[in-house]
């Protein structure tokens, strides 16, 4: 048998020792991202070598250029990676300290304007992969950049907030941690990869989500009021009535089987059913006191931003766009948020400084079959009895270096604290300025409506004498 023959025999026999991909061609293409510090790279690490036809391509893009994907449309303007700092891992773009900067804070939530949000836009950064093999997609992917600085547990691959080897910087690690913390989120049920990856089916808040009422002297609105019976704490606004037909707020809650309660909230409505420029979840643990926040990415006015869609909201830790469900949490979620500190974002304790579910008139108004609020509210709720004060706490708050809000714990405020909790912030901040311009205007809108009784009254009687 001459040697050709045997060469033919030994790669029929072991194909990987005669191919191009260095011995793991039988494993299934994939990337991550990691960070060179000392020279401002992002580095792309792939699962296995590239074949000879193969090719690796990489860019840093904020949200400002574009919010979508499509290698084989736009692998042209998309630089090819060349040099390697190992056999599989590629030298990528650039990619300067302040482009892994937390773009959100308080404003974004209360003061947004066009300008403010395009200018956050441009300062959100994510990372486009491409491996092409000749015209053909073998592989593409879009990382929110932070993702190149998690570095998950070398034990198990897991991100756990309580392993000093970890470090948590994107909000798809941070949903992790959560998850790992405090059980699964019921809203999105199982995983449904058959390995066990992060990947589960989106969340549709127009067919879970218990309409908010909005109405005016009893009646349900179909359109945003500036005043209304009970209007929202936070926008000091009246959203249309979700029972009208109308796109209105809607919200769901859950509980998993450790305990933890989920509340998933949908908000700021856009004309068109099913689109919420803001969208948010609390998960808290009454028992452990662990919570964590999420918010979405926040768009502005009538869009069609990934963001928006509350018919296909994806698991804030879902990282893998199957066919099955092809929407990831970097389509829709934001940043990690939450605690109170220059890398809070939109800095959600700032507000839920007493507990994490906030309960006003507004909220309260959806309830569930029994009557009681769909949020989970004490002395309504049996995890929450009267009288319950339970841990606080958030989710890797000392690593991300948030501050915890100060409790009043005084004599002087027994009366407050036998039954709940209460904070300087809640006591000197947001709420009481807003429930203040919630007040006056109810009662401008009631002397209007007396002023417009007499007039009416005056008119009938003229029209009669």
């Amino acid at each position: 048998m001459n040697r050709l023959k045997w060469i033919g025999i030994i790669c029929a026999l072991s194909f990987a020792a005669c191919d191009d991909s260095g011995g793991d061609a039988n494993v299934v293409l994939g990337s991550k991202l990691t960070y060179d510090g000392a020279n401002d790279k992002v580095l792309v690490e792939l699962t296995r070598s590239l074949k000879g036809s193969e090719a690796l391509h990489a860019r840093v893009r904020s949200l400002a250029e574009g919010d979508t994907l499509d290698c084989a449309s736009m692998v042209s303007t998309i630089p090819q990676l060349a040099e390697k700092s190992s056999a599989k891992v590629f030298v990528g773009p650039t990619a300067t300290p302040d482009m892994f900067e937390t773009p959100t804070g308080p404003d974004s939530l209360l003061l947004e304007t066009q300008e403010s949000y395009t200018a956050r836009l441009a300062k959100t950064f994510f990372v486009d992969v491409c491996v092409m093999d000749g015209q053909t997609v073998a592989h593409q992917a879009r990382y929110d950049i932070r993702q190149a600085l998690d570095v998950a547990g070398k034990g198990d691959g897991k991100f756990d907030a309580n392993d000093d080897g970890v470090r948590i910087v994107s909000n798809q690690a941070y949903a992790e941690a959560c998850i790992n913390e405090m059980g699964d989120i019921p809203f999105w049920g199982p995983r449904i990869s058959e390995n066990g990856e992060p990947d589960w089916a989106t969340v549709d808040c127009t067919a879970l989500g218990t309409p908010i009422p909005s109405t005016i002297d009893g009646e349900p609105i179909d359109k945003m009021e500036p005043t209304c019976d009970n209007p929202q704490t936070i926008y000091s606004h009246c959203e249309p009535d979700a029972r009208t037909g109308a796109n209105g707020p809607r919200v769901m809650h859950a509980r998993n089987d450790q305990g933890t309660h989920w509340v998933l909230l949908c908000r700021k409505t856009q004309e068109r059913v099913g689109r919420y420029n803001d969208v948010a979840m609390i998960g808290h643990n009454p028992f452990t006191g662990n919570t964590c926040f999420f918010q979405n990415q926040l768009p502005f006015g009538e869009n069609d931003k990934p963001s928006s869609d509350g018919m296909k909201i994806p698991h804030p830790a879902d990282n893998v766009a199957s066919e099955a469900s092809p929407q990831m949490w970097s389509q829709f979620w934001g940043g990690i948020e939450g605690g109170i500190g220059p890398e809070g974002g939109i800095q959600c304790q700032g507000c839920h400084s007493t507990d994490p579910f906030i309960h006003t008139p507004w909220i309260d108004g959806a309830v569930d079959e029994n009557g009681n609020p769909v949020v989970p509210k004490m002395g309504k709720n049996p995890d929450f009895v009267e009288g319950y004060g339970g841990p606080y706490k958030l989710i890797d708050a000392a690593d991300q270096g948030w501050s915890e809000p100060k409790h009043l714990v005084s004599e002087e405020a027994s009366a407050c604290t036998s039954c709940h909790r209460i904070s300087a912030t809640t006591v000197d901040g947001t709420f009481r300025a807003s429930s203040r311009d919630n007040r006056r205007r109810l009662r401008v809108r009631s002397q209007t409506r007396q002023l417009n009784r007499l007039e009416d009254a005056r008119t009938a009687h003229g029209s009669a004498s």
